[in-house]
């Protein structure tokens, strides 16, 4: 895998004239490679539902003469850059409006949009995979496995499935024996419909190269689905641009899991001062260069965020802020290839342990597993995040984060792990049962959660205290309450007088 790439985003609505105007081949190869970039990924078809190439199957961008993509592909081949291939998959707002029958209908009744907070109150349709949407899409995918074949690779963006009461998902659900009116049903059949995607786009990539590379990208990679990623993807690239939502905890949470599942990945940042699609907005240098040097500390490639003016034409300042990190890339690559972080301490992420599923847009956040993970990075612990499926028995300590749920079978693996020498660190309500309390012997007994609901005190023993604070520190949420049965102490709880309540705080 190319260690400097770019995403190029292309998302050009249909009423901007004199798309590709611009376009200077011999200027647009030199601009990636004098900025060190050795991969470009460029666009078939974009959110706008339009295509950047003559097609058969769907419509080329009205503003555009010539076959861009083509253009694009033997520009960066010409100086040795690889070029994926970029379609959209539940966004198409030409789709959309040409078919609303192949919309998804959320169980409400409504037609659904993504509005994202910086979009002015615009978005786009969902489409629904149940619907003949899904033939359309291979379609435009087989067709640029057949006049593309020297691409690089397909990245299929926004691979995700919102739960629909559409016509056609209704008629399969009753025909599997699924009740549509049942969430339930609605998510299982949700779940069949993207796994029916995936397959069915792998198998329109590989009935023409069984070894082009296949990404599915949805925003965010959902720890606990290895069976999916093993399965239907060549690699991963793991989207977390911090300043648009996903935050400088995201990216090393995300990489500590994928990084041990021996699949190839990168991480991807932006250029963007704000969110995708800010032409116009530009990030400081020194931030692109950290952001990069965090992708190689966690074993990964790199990718920043772009997007193409409409005219085709190089942005040369987004290039002067790409070169810098990517002239600090090229120079330790050889030295981050193949490497193996020698972990000690694994995390069971609780995203994991909570059974995620195919459905719905997935979020990016998940306090736990943040929390946990920004300690032990400023700790400068090696670590990995498992899930539910790891090996344990390589790890000296074992973490369960504030709020796993243990069952008989984790119970069990986890008892065999301590049998073998193996530690763990249980903290807030992880290993609870709240009727049976603890369901490990810790050397205490549970007596329930507190009832001060905003909070109580806590005094660490002298030895976990700040080196400035010898007085109780207070929690902002409760604690869970415990006395000791034998074993060692390593604080005192206290109570506030009372909880704030409009009895005692108004």
């Amino acid at each position: 895998m190319r260690f400097r790439q770019v995403h190029l985003d292309f998302h050009t609505n249909a009423a901007i004239p004199g798309i590709g105007s611009r376009f200077d081949a011999k200027a647009f190869g030199k601009a990636f490679k004098d900025a060190h970039v050795d991969s470009v990924t460029v666009f078939s078809k974009c959110h706008h539902g339009v295509s950047y190439h003559p097609t058969n199957v769907g419509k080329m961008h009205p503003g555009l003469s010539f076959d861009l993509l083509r253009a694009q592909l033997d520009a960066l081949h010409s100086v040795g850059i690889n070029a994926p291939v970029y379609l959209t998959a539940t966004w198409d707002e030409l789709a959309a409006f040409e078919h609303p029958e192949w919309r998804t209908v959320s169980p409400d009744g409504s037609l659904p949009m993504f509005r994202a907070e910086h979009g002015n109150g615009v978005g786009w349709a969902f489409l629904d995979f149940s619907t003949p949407y899904l033939d359309y899409l291979v379609a435009q995918t087989e067709e640029v496995m057949v006049n593309y074949p020297d691409a690089d690779g397909i990245f299929m963006d926004i691979s995700f499935q919102l739960p629909s009461i559409s016509s056609s998902a209704k008629t399969k659900m009753d025909a599997l024996g699924l009740d549509w009116t049942n969430a339930d049903d609605r998510a299982a059949f949700t779940e069949r419909s993207v796994e029916n995607y995936f397959s069915r786009i792998r198998d329109a990539v590989h009935k023409y190269n069984p070894k082009m590379p296949l990404f599915f990208n949805s925003g965010h990679m959902r720890r606990g689905l290895r069976k999916h990623y093993a399965e239907f993807y060549s690699h991963l690239e793991l989207e977390s641009l911090p300043t648009a939502g996903w935050g400088y905890d995201h990216f090393p949470l995300s990489a500590r899991y994928v990084d041990p599942l021996a699949i190839p990945f990168l991480g991807m940042t932006g250029k963007f001062h704000t969110h995708w699609g800010e032409v116009g907005g530009y990030k400081k240098p020194e931030a692109l260069v950290y952001e990069c040097a965090a992708m190689l500390a966690h074993g990964a490639c790199c990718s920043i965020g772009d997007h193409l003016h409409p005219t085709g034409r190089i942005d040369q300042s987004t290039m002067n802020i790409i070169a810098p990190a990517y002239k600090w890339v090229a120079e330790r690559e050889a030295w981050a290839v193949d490497t193996v972080n020698r972990a000690e301490i694994a995390l069971l992420s609780l995203e994991a342990a909570s059974g995620p599923r195919l459905v719905g847009v997935p979020g990016h956040h998940e306090g736990a597993d943040e929390g946990a993970v920004r300690v032990l990075l400023e700790g400068k612990f090696t670590f990995d995040v498992v899930d539910l499926e790891s090996d344990y028995s390589k790890y000296r300590l074992l973490i369960l984060p504030d709020a796993i749920k243990v069952g008989p079978e984790l119970k069990a693996r986890i008892e065999k792990y301590v049998a073998g020498g193996g530690k763990v660190l249980l903290t807030g309500r992880s290993g609870i049962d709240p009727t049976s309390g603890f369901v490990f012997d810790i050397g205490a007994k549970w007596e329930g959660t507190s009832p001060n609901r905003g909070g109580d005190y806590v005094l660490p023993i002298e030895g976990l205290r700040a080196d400035f604070v010898n007085d109780p520190l207070f929690m902002y949420q409760p604690v869970e309450r415990a006395r000791m049965a034998g074993g060692q102490s390593l604080g005192q709880v206290y109570e506030p007088y009372f909880d704030r309540t409009p009895r005692h705080c108004s």
